[in-house]
C-alpha cells in the first residue's frame, strides 16, 4: 500500500485580468483552434512508429470517426488508413500495433464481441482487410507481437481470471500458454520469438512474479519476485507495468518500490541477484 501514499498532487491556476483577455481574443481563439483541432483527432495508445521508421501511427478520430492514421514523421497531413474499429461513437481504436513485418496492424476491438468483449483484429496494409484474429469475445489486457510476426501474445480473461495466450497470425489458432487462478498479465516475447516473460501478481495486487514461459507452453519459470508494490486494475493499465527485456534476451527490467523509491531494476533472464 505504500505506493500510494507517495504521490503529491499540486495544481495551479493562472488567472488573467479582463482587459488582458480582451486584447489577446483574436490570437487566443486561433490558439484554442488548434488546440481542439489537435484534440479532437489524437488520443488512445501511444503512437507507433511503422518498422520501416517511415510513419507514424496513431489512433484518430479524424472526421468524427474513429480509425487509424499515419503522419510522417517530418510533419504534414495524416492520411487515414481505416474506419469503423470500434462500436461506440468515437471510441477510439485500442492498442494498435504493427507487425514486425509492416503486413498488418493488430488492434482490439468490441465490434462483433459484444459491450465489455473484445477480439483482437488484424488490419491489412496490403489491400484494406480487416481479420477477426480470436473469436474468444472476453476481456483483453495487453498484446505482444513475436518478433518474427508469425504470433501474437496476449493476456484475456475467458476463464474468470487473466491467463497468457497467443494466437497465430494470420490463421488464428489461438493457444493457452498458462493456466493458474492467479492474474497472469503483461506478456512480452523474447528476441528470439522462443519464450513469454509475463507477470503474475495475487490476489491482493501486492507481490508479482515476472515469469518465463516457453512460447509453445509449458512449465514456467521465476525470474524475480517483488513483493511490495500495490498494483489494483493490473487487467487494464497496470502500474507494475510489463517487464522490458535487453536486445540480447539476456536481461530484463521492471519498476519496483523496493529501494523505498520507484526505480528501474534489472535482473538476468535466468534470474538471480
Amino acid at each position: 500500500m505504500q505506493a500510494i501514499a507517495r504521490y503529491t498532487f499540486v495544481v495551479v491556476l493562472a488567472f488573467a485580468a479582463p482587459a488582458a483577455l480582451h486584447a489577446q481574443t483574436s490570437e487566443s481563439a486561433q490558439w484554442a483552434d488548434r488546440v481542439l483541432s489537435v484534440r479532437s483527432v489524437l488520443g488512445g495508445d501511444a503512437p507507433q512508429w511503422s518498422p520501416d521508421g517511415k510513419q507514424i501511427l496513431f489512433a484518430s478520430n479524424i472526421g468524427g470517426v474513429p480509425g487509424l492514421s499515419t503522419i510522417s514523421p517530418d510533419g504534414g497531413a495524416p492520411a487515414k488508413l481505416t474506419d469503423g474499429l470500434g462500436t461506440v461513437p468515437y471510441q477510439l481504436a485500442q492498442q494498435p500495433k504493427w507487425s514486425p513485418t509492416g503486413e498488418y496492424i493488430s488492434y482490439v476491438s468490441e465490434k462483433e464481441a459484444g459491450e465489455n468483449n473484445c477480439d483482437i483484429w488484424l488490419f491489412s496494409v496490403r489491400d484494406g482487410r480487416h481479420i477477426r484474429l480470436t473469436t474468444m469475445s472476453a476481456r483483453i489486457g495487453t498484446t505482444s507481437w513475436s518478433p518474427d510476426g508469425k504470433s501474437i501474445a496476449f493476456s484475456n480473461s475467458l476463464n474468470g481470471n487473466y491467463d497468457i495466450f497467443t494466437v497465430s497470425v494470420p490463421a488464428g489458432v489461438v493457444t493457452r500458454i498458462t493456466n493458474d487462478v492467479r492474474y497472469e498479465v503483461d506478456p512480452v516475447w523474447t528476441p528470439d520469438s522462443r519464450s513469454i516473460v509475463y507477470v503474475r501478481t495475487d490476489e491482493h495486487w501486492v507481490i508479482h512474479e515476472i515469469l518465463t514461459v516457453p512460447a509453445r507452453g509449458g512449465a514456467p519459470t521465476v525470474i524475480t519476485v517483488d513483493p511490495d508494490f500495490f498494483d489494483y486494475n493490473t487487467s487494464v493499465v497496470p502500474a507494475f507495468d510489463a517487464p522490458a527485456i535487453s536486445p540480447d534476451g539476456g536481461i530484463v527490467v521492471f519498476k519496483s518500490w523496493r529501494s523505498g523509491w520507484m526505480n528501474y531494476w534489472a535482473v538476468p533472464i535466468g534470474g538471480g541477484t
